[in-house]
């Protein structure tokens, strides 16, 4: 089983100005971090790929549908 930890810990939206964080989620035993897709067109992904895999972690993310929207 992996352990990762959810970036609404830190932010709602998860990008480079938290990547200083990476580092330490990875010592604290964590295999990987859930980050939110609020805003898909804004999500830095790639970014966020290579902060991760520059510290050896997984990523699995969450779609959250505020109030007030929906799928359609």
């Amino acid at each position: 089983m992996k352990i990762g930890c959810n970036t609404f810990l830190w932010a709602v939206h998860f990008g480079p100005d938290q990547f200083h964080r990476l580092p330490a989620i990875k010592v604290g035993g964590f295999d990987g971090i859930e980050f939110a897709v609020l805003d898909p067109a804004n999500l830095p992904a790639a970014a966020i790929r290579r902060g991760l895999e520059g510290v050896g972690l997984e990523s699995t993310a969450v779609n959250v549908v505020p109030a007030g929207m929906h799928l359609g």
